[in-house]
């Protein structure tokens, strides 16, 4: 009986043995794929590769690492690093190592390998811990990613970024510098455009902007001499360290622009001056020669339309004048000859007579309209009673004949002694502003005031009706060749003075014109 359970229990015994003998063969085949699934990932895998036992000695590595490194996982195997390294490489490659495998976390870091060829290759290590059954650290497996070419172009990138940044702050400066030149320019041609400054107060002006706009502004003064007169920057000191150039005007030189440095300064184009800003000058004396010939063509102009004005003013007076003492007066004789003929004969048919009534009508509104146009040619009284005087008749009747509301108002002009060209031309700009209001205005109310205020006359003129926009009217007034805003403005210029007009759609009209009066 022992013997038969010995016997069975040894064919068990050698049942499982066979079992476990087959579970293992199974194992052993799967670890084998395994391994070989395991090492052509590795060689597949385009970065180095290496493994290490818990002393630091390498197990392997893949094929990427033999074609950078030099060495075959035969060779490296058994190894520290110590025995393949140079002795710094070998120092941080153990330090890293001890550290991975006592913190047992992914460790990045850069640092250097050296290829087959001898060559110091820039690298990112990254490395991990793998562990056995326990959980005890059983060695660790390392990549690392060239980063030579990245290393190698971020290098060329820098010196490309410092290569540019030099040349961005040269172009910088060229920048600024053709900035402040150009704003010379525009600055000295906006003065241009002003139209109450004087020929002198636009060259001081443009000596006052040249300094700007050269290279060293502190140390820098300017000069413009112009046919006999000096105009100069409150710094001005000439010095060895100069720059000018002629101002010319139909081929003959009436002029200098001058600019000065006050104390020397780095040799450049021109002395201390770069080539721009020769061309800068040149600009500016070729600007001040224009403005002048601008200036002369203007006063020709001015003076032309001016006399013009007094011809034709001198001719209407004439022609007023002879309406009211020639034509009207015959008109007169005219009438009172026809009342008396028919009173002294009365043999004449009553037929006849009946007409004379209606003759008589006629005769008497063509008095009156000669009389009116004879006004109209030459106000009757303006040379003898004044201007304020001839404003108010003029308010006045224009009041009653377009049924508007015309208050005129004036102070201190009675003390002036106010010459018959102003009086006149002032005359005309109010008798046109009122024709435009009863025109165009649809306005209620008109407020005038002519006052004194020393140095100057100020007219002003407001209404309260439509009003308009400004910028369009002026451009309609040229298309359309309307004459009134623009005939104001010429006669208050032609005084030596100045207009200005305000409006807005719904909130009326303001016109104020200054022109200047010295006391006698």
């Amino acid at each position: 009986m022992c013997a038969k359970t010995t016997c069975k229990q040894q064919k068990s015994k050698v049942k499982k043995l066979e079992a476990e003998i087959e579970r293992l063969q199974h194992v052993e085949v799967e670890l084998k794929r395994s391994l070989q699934f395991t090492e052509s990932l590795l060689s597949a895998v385009p970065i180095p590769v290496f493994f290490k036992d818990a002393e630091g000695r390498y197990l392997g590595c893949n094929k990427a690492f033999t074609e950078i490194i030099g060495v075959t996982p035969e060779e490296i195997k058994g190894k520290k690093v110590y025995e393949l390294w140079p002795n710094e490489h070998a120092e941080m490659y153990h330090q890293k190592d001890i550290e991975v495998m006592h913190d047992i976390e992914h460790q990045t870091y850069e640092f250097v390998v050296k290829d087959k060829n001898g060559t110091d290759r820039s690298v990112i290590f990254s490395k991990d811990v793998f562990l056995d059954e326990k959980g005890k650290v059983n060695g660790l497996v390392g990549s690392f990613v060239d980063i030579s070419e990245r290393k190698r172009a971020e290098e060329k990138l820098r010196e490309s970024e410092a290569f540019l940044k030099e040349l961005n702050e040269t172009l910088e400066d060229r920048v600024k510098e053709r900035v402040k030149e150009l704003n010379c320019l525009y600055r000295i041609s906006a003065l241009g455009y002003k139209p109450h400054a004087s020929p002198a107060e636009n060259i001081q002006g443009i000596v006052n902007l040249i300094p700007p706009a050269w290279q060293y502004p502190d140390v820098t003064c300017s000069r413009i001499i112009l046919e006999g007169e000096e105009f100069r920057t409150l710094n001005f000191k000439e010095t060895p360290w100069r720059q000018s150039c002629e101002i010319i005007l139909n081929h003959e030189q009436i002029g200098l622009v001058e600019v000065f440095y006050l104390k020397e300064m780095p040799e450049r184009d021109e002395g201390p001056f770069i080539a721009e800003e020769r061309l800068l000058v040149e600009a500016i004396a070729e600007h001040v020669s224009r403005n002048v010939e601008r200036h002369r063509s203007e006063e020709s102009i001015k003076l032309l339309s001016g006399e013009l004005i007094r011809i034709q003013e001198s001719e209407r007076h004439r022609i007023s004048r002879d309406l009211h003492d020639k034509v009207a007066q015959d008109l007169a004789s005219l009438k009172i000859a026809i009342e008396t003929l028919f009173r002294d004969t009365p043999a004449i048919a009553r037929s006849q007579t009946l007409r004379v009534p209606k003759i008589l009508q006629i005769l008497e509104e063509s008095i009156r309209s000669v009389r009116k146009i004879s006004y109209d040619l030459h106000p009757a009284g303006l040379d003898e009673m004044g201007i304020a005087v001839a404003l108010e008749m003029l308010c006045n009747e224009y009041s009653e004949h377009h049924a508007i509301d015309i208050g005129f108002h004036s102070a201190g002009i009675e003390k002036l002694k106010i010459d018959s060209n102003t009086q006149i031309n002032l005359y005309r700009i109010v008798q046109e502003g009122l024709n435009n209001i009863c025109r165009h205005a649809e306005a209620r109310n008109v407020r005038i005031k002519l006052v004194a205020a020393y140095p100057n006359i100020i007219l002003r003129m407001e209404d309260d009706g439509k009003g308009f926009e400004i910028e369009r009217r002026m451009r309609e007034t040229v298309l359309e060749k309307r004459m009134g805003l623009m005939s104001m403005r010429e006669r208050a210029h032609l005084l030596g003075g100045r207009a200005r007009i305000t409006s807005k759609k719904g909130q009326g009209t303001k016109v104020v014109i200054k022109i200047p009066f010295a006391k006698k």
